[in-house]
């Protein structure tokens, strides 16, 4: 008889306990679920604010380039040697891009003297037939962003 009162008795606080476990789970899961939602939501806007600023910074540097190009045309430079040290003497401390010029066959000269071929990557050509200035890289590994324009000399 003892043991039946004991069991009687602890029958409803093991019910009160399992009722609370299964709410603070439920709230956890809950709190989970919207922590989760509310950093996929951060990284979605911090990643479009991203492909906005760079966007800009993308055209502004067109943009530059495009100027550039002008201005070594209206100076009158006809030689290689004189457009890269015309570059190399425009290029700002900071900047965290390298001038060069591309020549129509796909050889790329930067203002240091390294050459990169360019010519096995596939937007090359296109980049550099377009009227327009416009970005490519190469699609393997992204290392060469490169903004072509044209340069009558």
């Amino acid at each position: 008889m003892y043991k039946k009162t004991i069991s009687k008795r602890l029958r409803l606080p093991i019910a009160l306990l399992v009722t609370i476990a299964i709410v603070i789970i439920s709230y956890a899961s809950y709190i989970t679920y919207a922590a989760n939602q509310r950093t996929i939501s951060t990284l979605s806007e911090i990643s479009h604010q991203n492909q906005t600023i760079f966007s800009l910074e993308l055209g502004r540097d067109a943009k530059i380039i495009e100027n550039a190009a002008s201005y070594i045309e209206k100076l009158g430079y006809a030689s290689f040697d004189d457009i890269l040290t015309f570059l190399k003497h425009s290029q700002i401390d900071d900047q965290q891009h390298l001038l060069g010029i591309i020549t129509p066959d796909g050889k790329l000269t930067d203002i240091n003297g390294v050459e990169i071929d360019l010519s096995q990557f596939p937007n090359t050509k296109e980049a550099l037939s377009s009227k327009e200035t416009k970005f490519f890289c190469d699609s393997v590994s992204y290392t060469h962003l490169t903004l072509p324009t044209k340069l009558e000399v």
